[in-house]
């Protein structure tokens, strides 16, 4: 995999690399082969170190023109505007190691040691000179690329080490956590040269210095190609592998039953089972052996249904009749009868469909309509008009019975 990532990456530099060494793609290797013939769209084949073919496809990028990111209208008086909301009055302050830092926009910027209150060692580093134009500025401009807005301040006190004015750059930027203006940053980018960098969110409204949205790089996505005959042999051998996965969990469950049972219960299943060779005939007589016990509770069921309409009682003694608990009961007991390892599902899915499984699943529909029919007549306060589903229901019965294994 390493060498099939190092071919791809390198045959795909070009690509990944922009000007502005963003990443334009990231690539990801799937593990499921893909039939060459049925590749569609911009997609790149690569052959890997040991002879692996790939197919990439790779997705269409549109790439953005950054002189979109010029401002469009004075960006001056929108920041000109944001300044004016700002009580100027009020100096912002900050401190950092030995000293406090203290700016007043449009004034001055000083620098002084705080002792116990007491203000010593106080230097000015620089006088309000001008802002940044953004009304010539150029793409090319820090300011732009950075989004910033700049004010020079100069003309401070004279530095011990260069014997020039100190100086100053301010740098406003957008901060969504900022709820009022404050110091966030200190650089000393030369002798006696700083910069101060404020943060706010209200420069967030200022479109030039919003936040570059971040690139998200385009995906490409490599899989195996295989031809269609290795694809065919490929896809063939995995339903194999899923069909014997399916049988061994089945299996171990059934062994994780085992020592539920008896002692002499489960020598005898043992036994029986045993004597099969084929899985699927073990499936299919342990489910006529659930089916024997579905035929036999419906049949008390039934017989509850016939006494409430065999006597013809008025309307309002079958209601009473029908709405005991003990029919209820009944009737929820069958639709819910099927044990854990034993369900409609799981049988279909046996190759080889028995008689038996199609009728238990007719058998099961209908008792769900049954019981959707009783309990909405029921709440509607009317008599349930189920007498034909009963009869059908009868005849499954009796199918039912001429399918059972003669050895349950």
């Amino acid at each position: 995999m390493f060498l099939c990532n190092f071919v791809i990456r390198t045959l795909l530099f070009t690509l990944i690399v922009g000007d502005a060494d963003l990443p334009l793609y990231n690539i990801h290797i799937k593990d499921e082969p893909i039939q060459l013939s049925s590749v569609e769209g911009n997609h790149l084949e690569v052959v890997s170190l040991n002879g692996q073919q790939f197919s990439c496809i790779i997705p269409d990028i549109v790439i953005q023109n950054d002189q979109s990111d010029l401002p469009v209208r004075n960006i001056s008086e929108y920041i000109k505007s944001v300044f004016n909301t700002w009580n100027t009055s009020n100096c912002l302050t900050w401190f950092h190691g030995w000293w406090t830092y203290k700016v007043c926009i449009g004034q001055e910027v000083t620098q002084y040691h705080d002792e116990h209150g007491a203000i010593t060692l106080s230097s000015s580093l620089g006088l309000f000179s001008k802002d940044y134009d953004w009304s010539i500025a150029e793409q090319s401009d820090p300011q732009v690329s950075g989004r910033y807005h700049s004010q020079f301040y100069d003309h401070g006190s004279i530095c011990d080490v260069t014997g020039k004015p100190r100086s100053t750059e301010l740098r406003y930027v957008c901060n969504f956590m900022a709820a009022n203006p404050v110091i966030t940053e200190l650089a000393e980018i030369a002798t006696c040269s700083y910069v101060l960098t404020i943060a706010s969110v209200d420069l967030c409204v200022v479109p030039a210095l919003m936040p570059k949205k971040e690139i998200e790089p385009s995906r490409i996505v490599c899989s195996p190609a295989l031809s269609d005959a290795s694809y065919l042999k490929y896809d063939n051998a995995k339903k194999e592998q899923l069909e014997r996965q399916k049988r061994l969990k089945e299996e171990l469950l059934y062994q994780a039953m085992l020592p539920l049972l008896p002692a002499k219960r489960r020598a005898a299943r043992e036994k029986l089972f045993s004597s099969h060779r084929s899985y699927q005939k073990r499936v299919e007589r342990e489910n006529l052996r659930k089916a024997k016990r579905l035929r036999n509770k419906f049949l008390t069921f039934m017989s509850q249904v016939e006494d409430n309409f065999g006597k013809d009682p008025n309307e309002d003694l079958i209601l009473q009749n029908f709405g005991t608990e003990s029919l209820i009961h009944s009737f929820k007991s069958i639709i819910r009868f099927f044990s854990p390892g034993f369900e409609i599902e799981g049988s279909m899915a046996v190759n080889r469909l028995t008689a038996h499984n199609q009728t238990v699943e007719i058998a099961y529909i209908l008792l769900g309509r049954m019981r959707n029919s009783f309990e909405n007549a029921i709440a509607v306060g009317e008599i349930p008009k189920t007498l034909r589903m009963l009869r059908l229901y009868v005849h499954l019965l009796n199918k039912l019975e001429n399918i059972k294994c003669t050895s349950l």
